[in-house]
């Protein structure tokens, strides 16, 4: 019974831990998406906004123009670099995009070679 108690608390303690982090991003969605989505207030806008308000916070992001499901229809994303390593949002400049597919990484400028090494394209 001890040890299911404290298997909880430390499940519960690191969630917390983790929300703190992240406390910060979560008030800046929270809020942009309070927004109204109306004929004059549409993805673009709310990703301004989103973007406005992680900088007033410190967090770099950056909008992204997306292909949704349907064809020829487009959305406005707002993407942040979280680095995988430690979990810290990070605002690198960026130099390619990837995409996932199944196990596959595919890079539009370049490729991923052994141990994970991106080589850039000499094209």
């Amino acid at each position: 019974m001890i040890v299911v108690a404290l298997y909880l608390a430390f499940n519960i303690g690191s969630k917390l831990v983790l929300f703190y982090q992240y406390k910060d991003i979560i008030g800046a969605v929270e809020q942009a998406k309070s927004a109204t989505y109306t004929d004059k207030y549409q993805c673009l806008d709310f990703s301004k906004d989103l973007s406005q308000k992680l900088a007033a916070i410190g967090i770099g992001s950056s909008i992204e123009i997306v292909q949704t499901e349907k064809a020829n229809e487009y959305h406005a994303i707002v993407s942040l670099q979280i680095d995988p390593q430690s979990g810290a949002i990070v605002n690198y400049k960026t130099v390619d995009n990837c995409s996932v597919s199944g196990d596959t990484i595919s890079c539009n400028k370049g490729s991923i070679e052994n141990r994970n090494m991106y080589i850039a394209s000499s094209k």
